[in-house]
């Protein structure tokens, strides 16, 4: 980097260390190249764009992000969003982040490279090493003949006529016009920056570590196999400590514009290698960033995976809360049902479980003292949202929602499913009935659930087939609302509604009738 040494470079790291140093993320850009890498994948297990939107996930990403390079966060957002069903690649992800957490040696040479290396910008790497560009030989040349005028035109000046200074200068004129307006459409500032990132893969494969060996020899072998294109970078990523000594040259012989046509010709045959540096580079940054999100984090363990259709969950908190209430859960039978008040604390806790089940199939880091429970595909309907424009109301968002888990599940998958007030969009009645006939459905095919509710009468008849949670609260004349957030065993009975009706200032005429009306409906349904 432009003004720092290898030393300032590591204190200014060291300095931030296990904080995140980056104030500002083009999440657009991040998830853009994220689903560049699924699709190169062909990846199908990531998570769909409700649970993404549900569980908060741009800014769970910026809470779990150290990355220092583009690389990195293209393949944070790929690893944090793509739970993985293999257990030994995911202790195998686990070994390395240990030994980067543990290594201050080798976390910071992997750091100063990472940071050394830093983010795109505008550029767009990872689309530019895929996409099928056509080289053009008729270009290449018409270029070389331009590029070669001025110095033929020098030497008709010395030699013939001085004239030629003038047609000289025509030259100079046109070469400007091509390479600096035309520079972006051929989009030479991309070149500059992969040929750093084939610089940083051969320095990582000279990193000398019992426990990196693999990452090392896999750099080795990559770099072996595009080392031939990047000598033909050379005349294309100038160096921008030296760019005002070399710019009237590269405008004089039109040397990158050349060397941009010539390395677009043998492109398509280091393709797919350079992808495979660009996540590779990406993966080891990820590790660092997991690495120091273990150091930072309050608490955290690793998961212990098991064959039964069961979550157990010791003291978890949600990672976006700054001063979190930790919780626990068991949930031995279909699912789990938590009943409780509006605010009391029922929706981030199913969030903190969810992203609990993510970041275990994930990071191998749960935020909790422990957290068991099988591989899951994860699903949640947390928060539809309506669409006035496409005309799609709050409740039949919710319905789709709910669909798509069951169309999962149809597949034959493992599926965890998370929802939120259950059918909250529509009436009582039709929520009750609904919301019953649902979990039966679940009950039968096998669905892991955790639902939350306000509705005590869909818990009936539901003791033998899901655990029962709740959270409680009260309303007092002094206090107002009081929560205390903490998940207890069994079905809650107590509501605040109307409580809260009487403590804001409500008339007692109207709170008194709704309390009998109240009493009425419940021996209706």
């Amino acid at each position: 980097m432009l003004g720092f040494n290898k030393k300032q470079m590591l204190g200014l790291i060291n300095s931030y260390w296990p904080k995140s140093h980056k104030s500002k993320r083009n999440l657009g850009k991040i998830k853009e190249d994220c689903n560049i890498i699924r699709s190169v994948e062909k990846e199908e297990n990531y998570i769909n764009d409700q649970s993404f939107e549900d569980l908060s996930m741009e800014e769970v990403f910026k809470t779990v992000d150290r990355t220092n390079s583009s690389p990195g966060e293209a393949m944070l957002m790929y690893t944090l969003t793509n739970p993985i069903f293999d257990i030994k690649e995911l202790e195998k992800r686990d070994k390395i982040v240990d030994e980067i957490k543990e290594n201050k040696s080798l976390r910071d040479k992997l750091n100063y490279l990472f940071f050394d290396l830093g983010r795109e910008g505008k550029r767009e790497v990872l689309s530019f090493i895929l996409d099928n560009k056509k080289g053009s030989k008729l270009k290449r040349f018409v270029y070389m003949i331009i590029g070669s005028l001025i110095p033929l035109c020098i030497l008709g000046a010395i030699w013939i006529d001085l004239r030629f200074i003038f047609l000289a200068l025509v030259v100079y004129l046109v070469n400007i016009e091509i390479h600096y307006h035309r520079e972006n459409k051929y989009e030479l500032w991309n070149i500059p920056y992969l040929a750093k990132l084939i610089s940083t893969l051969k320095k990582v494969k000279e990193i000398d570590d019992y426990e990196f060996r693999e990452f090392r020899d896999k750099a080795c072998d990559i770099y072996e196999r595009i080392k031939p294109i990047n000598k033909e970078m050379f005349y294309i990523s100038k160096s921008e400590e030296v760019d005002s000594l070399l710019d009237l040259i590269f405008l004089f012989f039109l040397l990158q514009e050349r060397g941009y046509y010539k390395f677009i010709e043998i492109l398509p045959k280091y393709r797919e290698d350079l992808y495979e540096a660009y996540k590779l580079i990406g993966e080891i940054d990820t590790y660092c960033s997991i690495a120091a999100l273990r150091e930072d984090l309050r608490y955290y363990s690793k998961p212990e995976f098991s064959k039964k259709k069961e979550i157990k969950i010791e003291e978890g908190y949600h990672i976006l809360l700054e001063n979190p209430i930790a919780n626990s859960i068991e949930v031995n039978k279909t699912g789990a049902i938590i009943t409780g008040s509006n605010m009391s604390g029922k929706s981030t806790f199913l969030k903190m479980v969810s992203l609990n089940c993510l970041f275990a199939q994930t990071l191998y880091t749960c935020t909790s003292k422990r957290y068991e429970g099988d591989l899951f595909h994860i699903i949640t309907s947390l928060n539809p949202k309506e669409d006035i424009l496409e005309g799609r109301s709050y409740y039949l968002g919710e319905a789709k929602a709910i669909l798509n888990i069951l169309q999962e599940q149809e597949k034959g998958k493992n599926v965890v499913c998370f929802i939120d007030e259950i059918f909250r969009g529509t009436n009582p009645l039709e929520r009750i009935s609904a919301s019953r006939a649902l979990l039966n459905y679940f009950h039968k095919a096998k669905v892991l659930c955790l639902i939350s509710t306000h509705d005590i009468e869909i818990t009936r008849s539901f003791d033998d087939k899901y655990n029962f949670y709740h959270f409680e609260d009260d309303v007092s004349k002094e206090k107002g609302l009081i929560f205390d957030y903490h998940i207890k065993r069994g079905i809650g009975t107590k509501s605040n509604a109307i409580k809260l009706l009487e403590y804001i200032g409500y008339p007692e005429e109207i709170t008194k009738e709704a309390n009998e009306t109240i009493e009425e409906l419940r021996k209706l349904i």
